[in-house]
């Protein structure tokens, strides 16, 4: 099936190079445009809007290395280097939607209950939430042996650790990267439209200096 793939990949390969380009180069200056927001927050103990941005420029990186991953596999044909590849994706995901599990938590929540903004957001953020969450109870327990064994080198037996490297299933790697990536972009709409609303709200640390 990669083969088929692969075929497919390289009759557009020019435009699917342009295409990742541009995405990442908006994924780049959204990253930036985090950044200094943030630092602007904490600079000035502007805390609770701090939790928001962070939450934000997380997201941002996070979507940012999966995509550039997703593009390395497809785009390879090297075997060994596609499947380091594929190994780095399986950490990638795991990581990622662990700890998008937990931003989407009270990380987000509260800040948002303390601005008044929570009855808003708090459908989006629960119909965003739905689909990370199946995603992870679906395949935590995949991710995680992969994790363990191929891609963390937990097992120090070397014929395992190969056996391991060599079973990694190409073609479910690349669907569970491009699914946790729409996953991510489908939150950073969110995350986004919190961003832009808590811009527009007063400061509770400045208020409290009133």
């Amino acid at each position: 099936m990669m083969e088929e793939i692969d075929r497919l990949v390289d009759q557009d390969r020019a435009e699917l190079e342009r295409t990742f380009a541009e995405k990442h180069n908006q994924l780049i200056a959204t990253t930036e445009v985090f950044r200094q927001a943030l630092e602007v927050c904490r600079n000035r103990g502007w805390d609770i809007h701090s939790q928001l941005w962070n939450v934000g420029i997380y997201m941002n990186i996070a979507a940012h290395d999966l995509s550039v991953l997703v593009m390395q596999l497809h785009f390879e044909r090297d075997s060994w280097t596609r499947r380091q590849i594929a190994r780095h994706i399986v950490l990638t995901i795991y990581e990622v939607t662990k700890d998008m599990t937990q931003l989407l938590g009270k990380k987000i929540r509260k800040p948002l209950e303390t601005l008044g903004l929570l009855p808003k957001f708090d459908s989006d953020l629960r119909r965003v939430r739905q689909p990370l969450d199946k995603f992870w109870e679906q395949h935590q327990k995949k991710l995680s042996d992969v994790r363990c064994m191929s891609a963390a080198h937990r097992d120090l037996d070397g014929l395992s650790l190969l056996e391991s490297i060599k079973s990694i299933n190409m073609l479910e790697v690349a669907q569970l990267g491009s699914e946790a990536g729409r996953i991510l972009n489908d939150i950073g709409r969110v995350v986004q439209s919190i961003l832009n609303e808590c811009s527009t709200i007063p400061l509770p640390e400045m208020k409290a200096h009133v």
